[in-house]
């Protein structure tokens, strides 16, 4: 899974209070009113934008104490709204600092790792303060930011030594892992879960040097007496760290049939995925059993997908009516891998079979029965499925429709006609996708008074659509046309299309009839204004030069 390096932007209030901040320092960084300066560092540390930490950083380097103190407890509150990917954000702009300031106050840039230990006497500021030094773009403060971090002992600290053991300063590196090492115990466990991120950073960076680190922080995560922070974890509401302790928790050695149970309740997909894939490998015969129920009847297909291949690869004694079963799967890809697994099985004709299922009381039998029939049967097929593509729920309506089109297109261009301008949307859209081929067949005076009929806007949008598949003079004359209409979308449809015709104009070399040409000419001058100057001209030349 990527991470998100972006943050929340500052909002325009603490961007107004920034500013006042700033002018308030003179040409010679000197502060005019210390006051004013320690309430606005104040008013900035009680908002919950960690991206204002870049701006207010150089105040820690004031020669007024109580403006130290201000932008320190300011510091210390943003952190306090800061995930771990914000601090993956933080590290990078606070190495680049000048570009927010505008070269101001410079002395931070200058910072040395001699300045570091009198930022660190700042009572409860002082991690938050050293946090951020190690952030800095002196090799030697950042190392020195470090090695205080580690004489504070606190867990408080993991994030920022995470942040540091992926240093490309081979010291500063050393020094994050000599740091991190005391505090690889089962009391920080929960830290560490939250800080998943960053360790998963670290590990794929591929830097030399920490992975002892990194394989001991998971060794103490898969630990019997850590397994209540792994679960705090797979509950956890940030996906990302849900994601990393439920695999952690499957490659541990702890009760295997409560974390299974966990990912299976998961409404995360890939976490359920991710279970299913790893269930055979991992579950002995008796508890596979046992889940492969909740597998096959899962909602994400893959999943369900999973269980089948397992049932086939561990069960095989009832891999043939488990493959019989899934012949009749809601999801093609299943249906498909049935048919695959059972080609060698010369009784079976999945024709015939889904033929006689179309009568089927359950209706999800006869959804998959249509689908499957559309994709194994013959073209004579198509009398036994046009009933179905008028009644039933929209779901079943779709699958007809794509089945008359897998089977006999041709012969069903006015079914197809009619259910564009359904009422439903999902069904007209499925037309529009059906047609989107044959719409030069369909014919433009059609699409038109389809689009100029229906009260629908779902259905005047799909027919938009279709007119960019015609040739290319009705499909300028259609486009022109519906810039009339009063939906937006149609509009940007149409003039997308108005907009590419001139420079698709020689990809096809068809002879517009003097009809086509005539009525062109006149939509261009009854829409002239909704149709943007430079792309006018073109087209009256195109029109008028032939």
């Amino acid at each position: 899974m990527s991470l998100r390096l972006k943050i929340r932007p500052v909002s325009q209030q603490t961007q107004e209070l920034i500013i006042d901040l700033h002018n308030a320092i003179g040409r010679w960084n000197t502060i005019f009113n210390n006051g004013a300066v320690v309430a606005i560092l104040t008013r900035i540390g009680e908002t919950d934008q960690p991206a204002a930490i870049v701006q207010i950083v150089p105040f820690l380097l004031s020669n007024n104490h109580n403006t130290i103190n201000a932008a320190a407890l300011a510091v210390t509150r943003l952190l306090a709204h800061a995930q771990p990917t914000d601090l993956i954000w933080l590290d990078s702009a606070i190495r680049s600092n000048t570009e927010y300031l505008g070269g101001r106050l410079s002395q931070w840039n200058e910072l040395s790792s001699l300045n570091v230990e009198a930022l660190a006497d700042l009572g409860e500021s002082s991690l938050s303060v050293l946090g951020i030094l190690s952030f800095h773009r002196n090799g030697f403060v950042r190392e020195k930011a470090v090695e205080m971090l580690a004489s504070l002992q606190s867990r408080d600290t993991i994030s920022f030594l995470l942040l540091r053991l992926n240093d490309w300063v081979k010291n500063v590196c050393q020094s994050a892992c000599r740091a991190l090492g005391p505090l690889i115990t089962p009391s920080n466990s929960h830290s560490f879960i939250s800080n998943l991120v960053l360790i998963s950073r670290v590990e794929r960076s591929g830097r030399a040097g920490h992975t002892a680190t990194i394989e001991a922080i998971k060794a103490l995560l898969s630990r019997p007496e850590c397994f209540p922070a792994l679960q705090g974890g797979m509950a956890a509401p940030d996906l990302f760290v849900r994601r990393e302790s439920f695999r952690l928790a499957i490659e541990s050695n702890n009760d295997k049939r409560t974390i299974f149970n966990l990912a299976f309740c998961d409404r995360d997909n890939l976490v359920r995925l991710s279970a299913a894939r790893s269930a055979p490998s991992v579950l002995n015969e008796d508890m596979l059993s046992d889940f492969l129920p909740r597998m096959k009847t899962d909602r994400f297909m893959p999943v369900r997908r999973e269980g089948f291949r397992t049932i086939y690869s561990r069960f095989p004694a009832r891999a043939l009516d488990e493959a019989l079963n899934a012949l009749f799967d809601p999801h093609t890809s299943i249906r498909e891998e049935a048919r695959y697994l059972l080609r060698n099985e010369s009784a079976i004709d999945f024709r015939r079979m889904y033929r006689n299922s179309l009568t089927a009381a359950n209706s999800s039998i006869r959804y998959a029965a249509i689908a499957g029939l559309g994709e194994t049967g013959v073209a004579e097929d198509d009398a036994l499925l046009i009933e179905f593509a008028n009644i039933g729920f929209p779901k079943m309506r779709i699958a007809t429709i794509k089945a008359l089109a897998h089977l006999n297109a041709d012969a069903h261009m006015n079914l197809f006609l009619s259910a564009l301008g359904d009422p439903t949307s999902s069904i007209s859209a499925i037309a529009r996708k059906v047609l989107a081929s044959r719409a030069m067949r369909a014919g433009g005076e059609t699409l038109w008074e389809l689009f100029n009929s229906s009260p629908h806007v779902h259905v005047r949008r799909n027919v938009a659509k279709l007119f960019a598949r015609l040739n290319k003079w009705d499909r300028l004359y259609y486009s022109i046309m519906s810039l009339k209409d009063c939906d937006k979308l149609i509009i940007e449809i149409c003039s997308n299309i108005i907009a590419s015709w001139p420079v698709k104009f020689n990809r096809d070399f068809t002879q517009p009839t003097t009809e086509q040409l005539t009525r062109i000419e006149q939509a261009l001058s009854e829409n002239a204004d909704q149709i943007e100057g430079s792309i006018r001209q073109q087209l009256f030349f195109f029109v008028r030069g032939r």
